[in-house]
């Protein structure tokens, strides 16, 4: 007994014995050590109490009913301090004498430093596997004893193969490079394997689908403790863009600067447009209101329309330095873009003058596209305003479309898909853009004219406008010349059907339904109470997410309509609108901001069966959206709630 009781306790693994119930009948002290506790504690401790909350249901079903003896398991345990304990169990079943089931024998390794490693170098796996994809760098491996390759995940895809499929061979991975560049690679890598100088060169990737990129690799060799060469290891790097943008632009710092930029300018437009159009939202509307007010003076009447008309003019500023930023919401559609240039050959003849001679020279194919009929027109509009500002009497304007391939180059440059596109372009023989403007035509507020003579808006528009379409837009000039704009748009599907569905207006936007109005704005919040109070309708109002899930459930009636502000404090619109449908799933969904920024199209709520306005809106407007989404057939719908709280806050 001495004897076995001096093994028991000199041992480096926990012994443990347990009964049928799981409670402990005998622990010796490296156990005890294992878990922090004292010898007499253990005795106290079952099961449930040591393993971890993840692991006690498997754990008490293995440890106490074993199917076979000497299993060995992997468990997670908890010290008496909270802390992890990784064991592996080496398990017994005991029989008594009548061969029944009494209990469990198990000796347990700490292996809680080895998981910790391993987890520690997964970790570091990932973490360099993420910054390998940002930085389209792979790296390889080549034993020159079995002329086995190996190659890293972002290896195999900037050769264009698939991670999945492993690494190809050495001869596969050289007839992947460019017939002109293997020799030079052949010398370097020969000369790094006789006297250990690492290279550095760029050749030319042939990948499967015959496209070519131009790949940065370096090496460096690996020796065993004779100095003998036993591997080649080294990186490869995709820097197809960075030649391509090098070519095709003067400097690469000036590109970045100029996108910075727009960026921040784009921010600070985007930022301000939710507050101005909230107050926007209040002077429109309640200038409405009063001059629906009787008796008014004329005098009175004058003042109010003027404070309206300059209100409005505002609203319009707004909604241009949003379409800069990039932040309105578009309602996409498939288009013909001849169509739309056709449709509006007689406003441009009238908008450019009789002087100016107007061509239009339309592709005979279809050029569909997906994109917003209103903002594509606003678009071509905009093109020939500048183009008519720029010429004299006797120019020319000439509006082209073509159905183009966009190759890899320029798919670079444009930040674009590549494939099938539409190119617009807008051409004038006008006085032409010097190369100092062209640097910044698509600002905000650039203008070559006159004081008094436009807003400097007109360009940055379109700028926006076909950046939120997915497209680009380029400008070509000459001083003395004239001037090129070339839209670029993805072109879509050919076979989709194209149908305006022509919808009557309603002439009355009255009802008598139940509406749940959410706005944190209180100015705004009151003058939409008021209008819907008006057109007939109950009105439950709340100043934000929290307020409105309590109105709710005070509310034992129907809830026909959710119309809810979209940037909110603690919840944002799209957040309690995915909440209650769950609970009032009968129940419509209006937003309403002056600046959703991605919150609406990150989660594609708009097409599952809301709706939007925008802000600012006027009275009349507001009763005609919310009498229309009412009496739009129900359709299931399923709002998909951010992660988390969903806060947004204001820039």
């Amino acid at each position: 007994e001495s004897r076995y009781r001096t093994i028991v306790e000199t041992v480096q693994e926990g012994i443990w014995m347990i009964d049928a119930m799981g409670a402990t009948t005998f622990a010796n002290d490296r156990l005890g050590e294992m878990f922090g506790y004292e010898p007499a504690e253990m005795l106290t401790r079952t099961v449930s109490d040591l393993m971890h909350e993840a692991d006690q249901p498997l754990a008490i079903v293995s440890l106490a009913g074993l199917e076979s003896a000497n299993e060995h398991l992997d468990f997670r345990f908890q010290r008496k301090d909270g802390s992890d304990l990784w064991a592996i169990v080496s398990a017994n079943r005991l029989l008594d004498e009548a061969g029944s089931y009494f209990g469990t024998l198990a000796t347990l390794t700490d292996i809680t430093a080895r998981r910790e490693q391993e987890e520690a170098r997964r970790t570091s796996e990932q973490q360099l596997e993420r910054a390998e994809r940002v930085a389209h760098l792979g790296h390889w491996s080549l034993e020159l004893a079995t002329d086995a390759l190996t190659w890293s995940d972002e290896h195999c895809r900037i050769f264009g193969r698939q991670p999945a499929d492993g690494s190809p061979s050495h001869r596969e991975a050289l007839d992947q490079v460019h017939p002109e560049d293997r020799p030079i690679l052949a010398r370097l890598v020969a000369r790094t394997i006789s006297d250990g100088t690492p290279y550095e060169v760029e050749i030319r990737v042939i990948r499967p689908d015959g496209s070519l990129v131009t790949v940065e690799s370096r090496g460096t060799r690996e020796v065993d403790s004779d100095g003998v060469a036993i591997r080649l290891v080294g990186t490869a790097q995709d820097v197809s863009q960075r030649k391509q943008a090098g070519r095709e632009l003067r400097s690469n710092q000036e590109l970045l600067r100029q996108a910075q930029k727009m960026e921040a300018i784009g921010n600070l437009a985007g930022g301000i447009a939710h507050d101005f159009n909230n107050l926007l939202t209040a002077i429109i509307g309640f200038n409405e209101m009063a001059l629906d007010e009787e008796p008014l003076t004329n005098t009175v009447r004058t003042y109010l329309e003027e404070a309206l008309k300059s209100a409005e003019r505002a609203a319009t500023l707004t909604r241009q330095l949003l379409a800069f930023s990039r932040r309105q919401i578009l309602h996409l559609e498939i288009i013909d873009i001849n169509a739309v240039v056709t449709d509006m050959s007689r406003l441009l003849g009238r908008v450019i003058g009789e002087d100016i001679q107007l061509d239009t020279v339309l592709d005979p194919a279809k050029t569909w596209v997906r994109a917003d009929p209103g903002q594509m027109e606003q678009v071509i509009l905009n093109l020939a305003v500048n183009a008519r500002d720029a010429m004299a009497a006797g120019a020319h304007l000439t509006i082209q479309t073509r159905n183009i391939e966009l190759d890899a180059v320029r798919s670079t440059l444009y930040g674009m898909v590549r494939g099938p596109c539409v190119q617009l372009s807008v051409t004038d023989t006008g006085m032409g853009i010097t190369k100092a403007d062209l640097a910044q035509i698509f600002e905000p507020f650039f203008t070559t004219k006159p004081p008094g003579h436009g807003t400097g808006m007109g360009l940055a528009t379109v700028y926006g406008i076909v950046k939120q379409s997915e497209g680009h837009v380029a400008v070509a000039s000459e001083v003395g010349v004239g001037t090129t704009f070339d839209v670029y748009l993805p072109q879509a599907a050919a076979d989709v059907a194209v149908k305006a569905a022509a919808r009557a207006k309603p002439q009355l936007f009255s009802g008598n339904e139940t509406i749940l109005l959410v706005e944190d704005e209180p100015e705004v919040r009151k003058l939409a109470g008021t209008v819907l109070q008006r057109a007939g309708y109950t009105v439950l109002v709340a100043a934000d997410g929290e307020a409105a899930i309590k109105a709710v459930g005070r509310h034992k009636g129907a809830i026909e309509l959710l119309l809810t502000d979209v940037v909110m404090p603690g919840m944002n619109g799209p957040a309690l609108a995915a909440l209650l449908i769950k609970v009032r799933p009968a129940m419509k969904v209006l937003f309403m901001s002056g600046y959703p920024g991605d919150a609406l199209q990150r989660q594609d709520v708009l097409q599952d069966g809301a709706t939007y306005i925008a802000k600012p809106f006027r009275p009349r407007a507001l009763a005609q959206k919310v009498r229309e989404l009412l009496d739009r057939p129900h359709r299931s719908r399923r709002l998909a709630a951010p992660a988390g709280r969903a806060s947004a806050t204001r820039s």
